[in-house]
């Protein structure tokens, strides 16, 4: 017996720990490897600073769980990121091993022991394996399918007041959830057909609908303005009057006519009606006034067919819109004006008759008295008369900038009646050089890295292009306001490694010159350089060193001689 019990201990023992083992297993790590060209624990963004003050290991654990725990012992973990399809956890280097438990999948056997070692700034790729058990709920469908089969297939269908397609043949399907539902079926010609159904469960609803016809009422529009137009529903039936059949439904009804304001009604016509006159009321006139005299007076006045009167005269009740007038008086010729009423306005006309002898009668004018010649001006003098600067002239310049950094140069240039252009260009001298070196990681043919590598920056040449328009102030004072660009070369110093870059700048400038004879003057030139496009290397460089972020950047002022090489007065 006791022997027996010692046997089903040990059995339950191995089966324990067979569970555990298999329970271990839920968790692998598949690869682990350094991610030689990926610098995402080495960027400005993405990298994390451990408790000594440097900058951390990442090590992407690439899964698609979520939940993980994470120990990578006595140094603790940085910080540790959610990402989609990976972890991000970031380790101080040095750390040589890590645990992984997880609450449903278990835990990993034993601490993986990292084949590489954990360098500070680097990226590490580990993969995890991991299986789940998959629970399967059938749930259920939530409704069912209404199929409705309708005539005529070009009724308009609405389920829930939800407006529903029909197929040619007349029939849709649509999905309700379960509950009570509304549909109405309607079609011109058509009674109208409402209904309800109730979905219980998943089984198909089907439900057949025949619209009945209506009888077409016979229904008399009739106006008392004979001429005026009948519209039912902005459609133009009939003049003064219309008779026709009708479905069931509601009607604009609209009497019109030129010069007039339309009347408009609704008219209903139910199911059944039979003979049914309805009186419409007539359009309102719409009228001016005319204001109308002639020379000679005394002229009748006609509009179409109708005398409205002699000249001089006032015509009230005239419809709006373009009319042609007509002047007669006997022993002149028939005159036409043509004018154009509008409503509540009076409206000037007149006219001058001609008479059959040839001689038009009019006013005599009176004469204009003589206008006396205006005194001409005496020409003004032109300012820049007495100027020292030319209107097209060529020159040099030798100058200092103050900025960053501190450069000299030269420069060429042309005015041409004020417009100018100038080409510049300056060498960087002074403190030069980046503050800081940079360090590089090198790529080779392969795409691959090939190390890292440190070196400094410096300032190479700046060149300037300028166009501007200038403005001259007395003798010896020219102000040019200018807009330019910039161009700023950068390349490396003190490494093996040849690399070049650039910073172009925008630049609002004003270049203020006194002219000391025709030949010789000396300017100076504020101007604020805005960066706007950089080259790859330099848009690096400039978040790393301050200083560099200062070159081409800024407020600079220039200062120099000017010799005029050719000019023409």
């Amino acid at each position: 017996m006791t022997h027996s019990i010692k046997r089903l201990c040990l059995l339950g023992l191995l089966a324990f720990f067979v569970c555990l083992w298999a329970d271990a297993q839920n968790i692998a790590v598949k690869s682990f490897r350094l991610l030689e060209t990926d610098l995402t624990a080495n960027l400005k963004e993405t990298q994390e600073i451990d408790q000594n003050g440097e900058v951390a290991a990442l090590i992407k654990v690439i899964t698609t769980e979520t939940g993980f725990l994470f120990d990578v012992g006595a140094l603790g973990i940085v910080r540790q990121v959610q990402q989609p399809g990976e972890i991000w956890l970031y380790v101080p280097h040095g750390v040589q091993r890590i645990s992984i438990n997880h609450q449903k999948l278990g835990r990993l056997e034993q601490p993986y022991y990292f084949s590489i070692p954990i360098q500070a700034a680097r990226t590490y790729e580990l993969v995890l394996t991991a299986s789940r058990v998959k629970t399967i709920v059938e749930e259920d469908a939530g409704g069912a399918f209404l199929e409705l089969t309708v005539t005529p297939p070009t009724a308009t269908v609405y389920v829930d007041d939800n407006i529903q397609a029909l197929d040619a043949e007349g029939t849709l399907s649509v999905f309700l959830l379960y509950g009570e539902h509304t549909y109405r079926v309607e079609a011109p010609g058509y009674r109208p057909e409402t209904g309800k159904v109730e979905i219980v469960t998943e089984a198909t609803k089907s439900i057949t609908v025949a619209l009945q016809e209506q009888q077409k009422a016979s229904i008399t529009f009739t106006t008392s303005m004979a001429d005026a137009e009948i519209w039912v529903n902005n459609r133009q039936q009939g003049i003064g009057e219309w008779k026709g059949g009708m479905s069931a439904g509601t009607y604009i009804v609209e009497t019109r006519k030129a010069g007039h304001r339309s009347q408009r009604t609704t008219v209903t016509v139910s199911d059944g009606d039979g003979d049914r006159t309805v009186t419409l009321e007539a359009p309102v006139p719409m009228v001016g006034r005319l204001r109308v005299e002639s020379r000679p007076s005394g002229a009748d006045v006609f509009l179409g067919g109708t005398n409205l009167g002699r000249t001089p005269g006032i015509f009230n009740d005239v419809l709006v819109g373009t009319h042609t007038l007509t002047f007669r008086k006997e022993g002149y010729a028939d005159q036409t004006a043509e004018v154009t009423v509008e409503e509540g306005k009076v409206v000037p006309v007149s006219a001058t008759l001609e008479s059959l002898g040839g001689t038009p009668v009019a006013d005599t004018p009176k004469p204009n008295p003589p206008k006396e010649p205006k005194p001409k001006a005496e020409p003004k003098p032109k300012a820049e008369a007495n100027t020292l600067f030319a209107p097209l002239s060529l020159y040099g310049s030798a100058d200092f900038q103050v900025g960053a950094p501190l450069a000299a140069g030269g420069s060429f240039g042309a005015y041409l009646k004020g417009l100018n252009a100038e080409f510049s260009f300056a060498v960087p001298f002074g403190e030069m050089n980046s503050s800081i070196p940079v360090s590089w990681t090198k790529v080779g043919e392969g795409g691959f890295s090939d190390g890292t590598f440190t070196q400094y920056y410096s300032a190479t040449a700046q060149y300037s292009f300028h166009a501007g328009y200038a403005i001259t102030l007395g003798r010896r004072l020219r102000l040019t306001p200018r807009l330019g660009l910039s161009n700023f070369v950068i390349r490396s110093e003190k490494s093996e490694y040849d690399q070049r870059t650039y910073v172009l700048s925008l630049v609002p400038a004003l270049r203020a010159e006194l002219a000391i004879t025709p030949r010789f003057g000396l300017y100076v030139t504020p101007q604020y350089n805005i960066p706007f496009k950089q080259g790859d290397i330099a848009e690096d460089i400039r978040e790393v060193s301050s200083d560099i972020r200062l070159w081409n950047n800024g407020f600079y002022l220039t200062v120099g001689l000017t010799v005029v090489l050719f000019s023409v007065k």
